[in-house]
């Protein structure tokens, strides 16, 4: 099965709605956020996609065990090759975090913006920017969409 982007672009990404549903599976006691930390994300040929992370649906499903809950993160974040530290893999798992609760890209490549009108201001400092090196701020408008999702409640 194959996992594909919100808007249809991209690679496709075989296999992560299975790791999603089997990682996501079996719980009695669903409290939290399933993190599912991989080696590498693999295209459709298998060689290394340079994606760190990706979730299981913007917003994430809050019923445990379907292909869109959860998210999924690559440790390749971490490696020197590509400039990796722990840090880059707490801020993707952060960025991916805010997608499986609702936030979008404050900015994507092409210079679209998400639909809350405070994110603007922040430009590369804010954690939903699209680039990997984005900062860790998120605007106040964020928090609210946070606090709203019902995985938060």
């Amino acid at each position: 099965s194959v996992v594909r982007f919100q808007n249809g672009a991209g690679p496709q990404l075989p296999d992560l709605d299975n790791t999603l549903q089997a990682a996501t599976s079996g719980t009695t006691n669903p409290v939290g956020f399933d993190v599912v930390l991989i080696r590498t994300i693999t295209d459709q040929n298998g060689a290394a996609s340079n994606i760190l992370g990706i979730a299981g649906g913007i917003p994430a499903s809050p019923v445990l065990g379907t292909p869109h809950s959860g998210v999924v993160v690559s440790i390749e974040s971490m490696c020197a090759n590509r400039g990796g530290s722990s840090a880059l893999l707490g801020t993707t798992m952060g960025h991916e975090l805010g997608h499986s609760v609702g936030l979008f890209h404050s900015q994507e490549q092409d210079g679209n913006t998400d639909p809350l009108t405070d994110t603007a201001v922040d430009g590369q400092t804010n954690l939903m920017y699209w680039l990997e090196s984005s900062g860790q701020h998120l605007s106040v408008q964020q928090g609210q969409v946070i606090r709203d999702d019902p995985k938060v409640k």
